[in-house]
């Protein structure tokens, strides 16, 4: 039975219109159905990141951050490492030089100081003084002393110091001027002082052997002409020897603050560690030197004795010649 299409309500409401329903039942939504892919899973499954990757990516990031810190860990160590074999060759640099160069040895700085007293003349006369002046000082105090004081003085003096200390200080002075005059008598003996000698000193035997000194010096230069021809025959000769040497090489480089010299011959001209040469210049002979290390063409020398610490000696320069030694 069919319903009315009209409905009679309330009056004061607008009427209402009942349609009909032309479906009795709901229609029900279609599945959806989701693309296959084509390897016959769901593609969904594939765009979808389940609690598994999540696990993998961070595990990734965990080693990343390991390697990551592995690397600075071993940088810091790899530099830590070059500080300290760069600093262990700065110190063997540093400590190889004295090892092998001894810059002050011990036995050297004694010859500065004995040249002088061997070479000066000016100190060779002053012990002459008293040995010349000795054999004639005891004959003119036993003559002077009587004359002086009388024995009792004497005695007092000898007792120690007392009242004629300054009379005893006065007579050695007077012997003293004695001994000087009869000094320079022998130097330059003359009529005037020959006879004050005799006159000072009457016996004849201990003025015997003082007479006989100015004899030996006056008679010295009679032979001494003939003398020097020797010398000066051998000098020229050993010069000559010296500049017709052979030179085994060259000086390259003198080193002012070590003493050393490196020449331009080693171990092909048959040198070893300790040979010694010689630095010749012209015809001169500067010094010698020996070898401390040896390198086929090259080697390095120090120099020798008084010629390294002389400072008023001619040291080398490079382009001198070096030459065996003896050169002769």
């Amino acid at each position: 039975m069919k319903e009315p299409l009209l409905q009679e309500e309330d009056p004061g409401l607008p009427p209402v219109i009942n349609l009909p329903r032309p479906f009795s039942k709901p229609i029900a939504a279609e599945p959806h159905v989701a693309p296959l892919h084509p390897s016959g899973g769901d593609l969904r499954s594939h765009f979808v990141f389940g609690p598994g990757f999540t696990q993998v990516l961070l595990l990734v990031c965990i080693l990343m951050l390991g390697i990551v810190i592995g690397m600075k860990v071993s940088d810091y160590f790899h530099e830590r490492n070059l500080e300290k074999s760069e600093l262990a060759l700065y110190r063997a640099s540093q400590s190889a030089r004295p090892q092998t160069v001894d810059p002050v040895p011990a036995p050297v700085l004694s010859q500065p100081q004995a040249l002088p007293q061997v070479v000066a003349p000016s100190q060779l006369e002053p012990p002459l003084l008293p040995e010349v002046a000795q054999p004639t000082a005891t004959p003119v105090t036993a003559q002077i002393q009587p004359r002086a004081q009388s024995p009792g003085t004497v005695t007092g003096a000898s007792a120690g110091r007392g009242p004629n200390y300054d009379n005893e200080l006065a007579l050695l002075q007077q012997e003293r001027d004695l001994m000087r005059q009869q000094f320079d008598s022998l130097k330059s003996p003359s009529p005037r002082s020959s006879n004050q000698t005799e006159a000072v000193n009457p016996p004849a035997e201990p003025a015997a052997p003082v007479s006989g000194l100015p004899e030996a010096r006056h008679s010295a230069p009679a032979s001494s002409p003939a003398a020097p021809a020797a010398p000066k025959d051998e000098t020229s000769a050993a010069e000559k020897r010296i500049r017709e040497a052979p030179a085994l090489g060259k000086v390259l480089e003198y080193d002012a603050d070590w003493h050393f010299v490196v020449i331009s011959c080693g171990s092909e001209h048959n040198l070893g560690p300790g040979r010694k040469l010689a630095i010749r210049r012209g015809g001169t002979l500067l010094g010698l030197i020996h070898l401390d290390e040896i390198l086929p063409q090259q080697s390095v020398a120090e120099l020798e004795g008084a010629w390294k610490t002389d400072a008023k000696a001619t040291k080398p320069q490079p382009g001198d010649d070096v030459i065996t030694f003896p050169p002769f």
